[in-house]
């Protein structure tokens, strides 16, 4: 699958999503027909994993902190090596918002987006 970042967050490319021209719009159909796109703003970085689009991970908990996980080489094996219970979360800074969580790694190690 591909996936792109905006300043504001993370898309899978679908039938429904889609890049023109370095815009990311999303596709609305009404009554069979399709209308107006919704402009989901410039596409900063493409990838094959919602991993790569990401700037960090956190852990679920009180005491959340984030986890450098490039020296593992994925967030899954991080994960693994740390023998963490709790959640991991994927999250983007977005200028003005702060940190947005984008994604969250299901029972097989893999994020999904949320």
């Amino acid at each position: 699958m591909k996936y792109i970042r905006t300043e504001n967050n993370i898309y899978e490319l679908n039938d429904d999503v889609y890049v023109k021209n370095d815009e990311a719009f999303m596709r609305w159909f009404w009554g069979g027909q399709e209308i107006e796109p919704d402009d989901l703003g410039k596409v900063i970085k493409q990838a094959d994993t919602i991993e790569e689009l990401c700037d960090w991970f956190f852990l679920e908990g009180a005491n959340c902190y984030p986890i450098n996980y490039k020296k593992f080489s994925t967030a899954k094996r991080a994960k693994e090596r740390m023998q963490i219970e709790q959640n991991l979360y994927g999250v983007i800074h977005v200028k003005g918002k702060g940190l947005i969580y984008v994604a969250k790694m299901n029972d097989k190690g893999v994020l999904e987006l949320i």
